[in-house]
């Protein structure tokens, strides 16, 4: 956290604390009252009363009153906002200790709504409404009713033409159909799978998909008609210096990712290539899994190396020279592939999901990577490691790229030839403002082929 106005992380702290020591003497005031109303379960208690909404109040304005040294408004704003769920929380546990006790609550006790948060990102306004209950399939009444007027109100005031939405949530639902009856043409963005019911389209104009893999999968498996536009890729982001680049990379050490495969892969090129530095970057999954994988030591191996996650993928492409993607599970997309092609970074990409579409096939057929096969009985469920000899081609790929520098120039060079293509900032605008401008309300993508 950066100092601010001359008060450092010690003084942040310091005043939390302060906050909290002046809001904890209210607590004890407001403790003889609670132990009043345990010992006189009849008594109807009032949250007045017991004082609980004016202590929340009085906690948030103690905080507010030692963070104004805070520069980042939208940094104060989240620490308040959270502050104040915490503050919910205490106040429905403190009630419902109440009620399992016996103690009749009045009306007087208000009904906990989830803090919103509204800010802008790039320039675009964001309303965040902080729920608890994300679970799909157990909604919250409550929750869904806020979302709702929060939708409403926006509707009001903005007055779209569309309305995107993903996710199969009930709220997403509801606000699609509210949208729908204003007139307001509705597309759905599926990202991933487990929409192989009619409901999910109830109430959209149009699908898009990030993938010609999805949009197949969902033609075959529901009949869905949808678009396929690969997601935009902010370059700015991705694009990396050269002059550094000496690893082989591995990004996000899970088992779904190719962990295993990996792990034998890194195995092999650690005891017969100890010239190929390989580097494993850790992105919601810590590095030390490798360490976890019994019958392989790579504390022998001071050439494998691990990285912390890092801001953005420019941080860790301008260490990489070669991108593996071993991945085990059918990858909706595969964004760090076609990263890596940005970079000119061959990419040895597995032959599950989008990912050989992503590379456009393997080099020997005119792609800008090379794909290669997993073997079949692998799975993201599997514990066990496939064998050198099913491991080989990725180990004999890695070789002749890194020894042969006629072949890695001629794969690099056709790699961002096809990013150039297909992921360029002006393509991806192009394409998505011509799909956007192209919708009409009013059409369901899978209405003709299933009969109601």
């Amino acid at each position: 956290m950066q100092d601010v106005a001359g008060c450092g992380d010690d003084q942040i702290v310091r005043g939390v604390i302060l906050g909290m020591k002046i809001c904890g003497r209210c607590m004890i005031e407001r403790r003889d009252s609670l132990r009043s109303a345990f010992d006189r379960p009849s008594q109807r208690v009032s949250g007045k009363v017991c004082g609980m909404e004016k202590l929340g109040q009085q906690f948030v304005r103690r905080i507010l009153d030692h963070l104004h040294f805070f520069d980042d408004h939208f940094l104060l704003a989240l620490q308040i906002v959270f502050v104040k769920a915490w503050i919910g929380d205490q106040i429905g546990q403190q009630v419902e200790s109440l009620r399992q006790r016996g103690v009749e609550l009045s009306k007087g006790v208000p009904r906990q709504r989830r803090p919103v948060v509204h800010y802008t990102a790039s320039g675009v306004p964001v309303t965040l409404l902080l729920t608890r209950h994300n679970d799909e399939s157990q909604p919250n009444r409550a929750e869904a009713a806020q979302f709702q007027g929060l939708f409403g109100h926006l509707l009001d005031d903005f007055a779209p033409d569309q309305l995107i939405a993903c996710n199969g949530h009930p709220m997403i639902q509801a606000a699609m159909a509210g949208a729908r009856k204003r007139g307001v043409t509705t597309a759905f963005a599926v990202r991933g799978f487990g929409y192989y019911e009619r409901r999910y389209f109830e109430h959209v104009d149009h699908a898009f998909t990030c993938s010609r893999f999805l949009t197949d999968l969902y033609r075959d498996k529901v009949k869905l008609v949808s678009t396929p536009i690969e997601p935009p890729i902010d370059w700015s982001t991705v694009v990396a210096p050269t002059e550094s680049r000496a690893f082989v990379t591995f990004v996000h050490p899970a088992p779904h990712k190719g962990l295993l495969l990996f792990a034998r892969l890194a195995d092999m090129l650690g005891s017969r290539r100890p010239d190929i530095p390989v580097l494993v970057v850790q992105s919601g999954q810590s590095g030390g899994s490798l360490n976890a994988i019994p019958g392989i030591d790579f504390g022998q191996y001071p050439q494998i190396m691990a990285a912390p996650p890092v801001p953005t993928p420019a941080d860790y492409f301008a260490l990489t020279r070669i991108l593996l993607v071993p991945s085990i599970w059918e990858e909706p997309f595969g964004r760090v592939a076609a990263e890596a092609m940005i970079n000119a970074i061959p990419p040895i990409v597995s032959n599950r999901g989008s990912l050989p579409d992503v590379v456009g096939g393997d080099f020997s057929a005119g792609g800008g990577g090379r794909v290669l096969p997993i073997p079949e009985w692998m799975t993201f469920k599997t514990k066990r490691l496939p064998s050198d000899q099913e491991v080989e081609p990725w180990y004999s790929a890695v070789c002749a790229l890194w020894d042969d520098p006629a072949l890695y120039h001629a794969v690099a060079t056709r790699a961002h030839e096809i990013a150039e293509a297909r992921y360029s900032e002006a393509v991806s605008r192009r394409r998505h403002v011509d799909y956007f401008t192209s919708l009409k309300p009013g059409v369901c993508p899978i209405a003709k082929a299933i009969k109601t």
